[in-house]
């Protein structure tokens, strides 16, 4: 990311190592922030396992949340102190996370299939807001760089305040309760295949979700719209099952077999 965001190698720089331009497709470099956070949702399920082992009463993983999210929220001030050289309240990569997080976390122990329902309803809310809504002075669903709804929202309600970025909250959000369910699929009592299953058709439907309302609002990393965030998301889970059918079904000893020598694996030595 620091390649892509720097832009290192300047008109150098693979296409697929570039973000996608505005509604022309997804690029690889588009898929890591997304990826990143569904892998936030999916930790989820195994901290609170870890925690409910513990012992301690509820209240403490409530505080255990909003330390976490305070602490990564106040990092990404730091990050962004330093770039700005000057201290300012602001919303970066790092404060996204820590908002999305919080909101995934917190609405964790809603039953999974609850869970999942609340995340596409919010999706479903946020895109109908962006193909619907009217912009002051333009005719509803406009979706260009320099008039959209949320770049309206943004400018208008939030920059004044230093919130620019806010609403991007609201569907990463969605995301990473997504990622929470993937892991509650982990976490859950099933045969390897019936497993695999699972997460294959259930990542197979997101992206299906995501191909078919990009023809009505396209992939938009900026904006993170629903398409995009579906798309990314289920391509999240292909991989997740692929290292899930190498690493746990198959067994990483299976592959690193023919490198072992006398009994000793030099590779994991």
């Amino acid at each position: 990311m620091l390649l892509v965001n720097n832009i290192a190698l300047d008109v150098g720089t693979p296409a697929h190592l570039k973000h996608a331009e505005w509604n022309q497709g997804l690029r690889l470099a588009d898929m890591v922030f997304p990826w990143f956070l569904f892998c936030v949702g999916v930790a989820i399920p195994f901290s609170a396992r870890s925690f409910a082992k513990s012992g301690l009463p509820d209240w403490r993983q409530d505080v255990r949340i909003v330390t976490r999210t305070v602490v990564l929220f106040g990092l990404g001030l730091v990050v962004n102190a330093a770039i700005n050289h000057d201290w300012s309240f602001s919303l970066g990569v790092l404060q996204l996370i820590a908002l999305a997080y919080f909101a995934g976390a917190i609405l964790y122990p809603l039953p999974i299939i609850r869970r999942v329902f609340t995340a596409l309803l919010i999706l479903v809310g946020y895109g109908l807001a962006i193909m619907f809504l009217p912009v002051p002075g333009s005719l509803p669903g406009v979706f260009q760089p320099d008039e959209n709804l949320i770049l309206h929202l943004n400018t208008t309600f939030l920059t004044p305040h230093h919130l620019n970025g806010l609403l991007s909250a609201i569907p990463t959000a969605a995301l990473v309760m997504l990622g929470s369910a993937m892991g509650d699929l982990f976490m859950m009592e099933l045969p390897d295949k019936k497993r695999l299953g699972w997460i294959v058709g259930a990542s197979t439907v997101a992206v299906l979700l995501g191909v078919g309302w990009n023809e009505l609002l396209p992939y938009n990393k900026p904006i993170w719209t629903p398409p995009y965030i579906l798309v990314a998301g289920g391509i999240g889970g292909w991989l997740m099952a692929v290292l899930y059918a190498v690493v746990d079904i198959r067994g990483w000893s299976a592959w690193t077999k023919p490198f072992q020598v006398f009994g000793a694996n030099p590779i994991l030595a």
